[in-house]
């Protein structure tokens, strides 16, 4: 499961150190990969991508300089998605322990956090006395840290 790994600055430097051989991204491994991320509806009460794209390209505008993508009120449009129900990059997809240590993670930086605000507020005093600062001054250390 080297996925989670990937994106982790460990692992960005393994790949930049091993010339990318390690972590390679899936689309990497099979250019052709990217096109399974277009998304095509093939009910018939809905237009296919290609036509809501000529649809948007006769209204607003047409393609890029490249031909590529779509130009809609003169910004370009470019979807981009999963590779399919059972992408292994899609973090709905990520194994159930994987997703509690993320989880676990966010917890405990939420309340170091919170906790590193409250040990401030005993040292104000000190604070004042030793920089001869009024209290709102004192507590702009605590103010730009909760920001």
């Amino acid at each position: 499961m080297d996925s989670p790994f990937k994106t982790t600055i460990f692992g960005q430097l393994m790949r930049s150190l091993s010339g990318n051989r390690l972590y390679s991204y899936p689309d990497e491994v099979d250019p052709s990969l990217w096109k399974k991320a277009v998304k095509q509806d093939s009910s018939s009460t809905s237009p296919s991508l290609n036509e809501q794209t000529d649809h948007v390209s006769k209204e607003a505008g047409a393609q890029d300089a490249a031909g590529h993508g779509t130009i809609f009120e003169g910004h370009s449009v470019l979807l981009v998605g999963w590779y399919g129900p059972d992408d292994p990059e899609n973090p709905q997809n990520y194994p159930f322990l994987w997703k509690s240590v993320i989880s676990f993670q966010m917890c405990i930086l939420n309340f170091a956090v919170y906790i590193a605000s409250s040990i401030y507020v005993p040292g104000e005093p000190g604070i004042m006395e030793e920089f001869n600062v009024s209290e709102t001054v004192a507590t702009l250390g605590l103010s730009l840290f909760t920001m």
